[in-house]
């Protein structure tokens, strides 16, 4: 079913695809499939946002995250230079071993 939105988005030629929780209720080999579709739009020159909470998802698919939490910005960058943040390690880990966990599977 998540092809068909994909397709279904992409058949307006857009310039910009927005993505909102694409993670949620994919299976481990959707979610993968999903992220390697999305590096192939994005080396074929179409800009992807992605509004995700899944932080393994975006270490792994994206080049770029900005991490905001109550509409303030806490980090913009790599995606793991931002979980170097303590005040993105409080905010979305808990914990400082999330962050090391999260950051040793990338």
């Amino acid at each position: 079913a998540w092809r068909l939105e994909i397709v279904r988005a992409l058949a307006a030629a857009p310039r910009l695809l927005l993505l909102e929780a694409p993670r949620a209720a994919l299976r481990p080999d959707d979610a993968e499939a999903l992220g390697v579709l999305l590096h192939e739009l994005c080396e074929d020159g179409l800009t992807v946002l992605v509004a995700e909470r899944n932080l393994d998802f975006v270490a792994r698919h994206c080049d770029h995250a900005v991490v905001l939490q109550r509409g303030r910005t806490l980090a913009e960058g790599a995606p793991l230079a931002c979980l170097d943040r303590p005040e993105v390690q409080e905010a979305l880990l808990g914990r400082q071993q999330d962050a090391d966990r999260l950051r040793a599977r990338h």
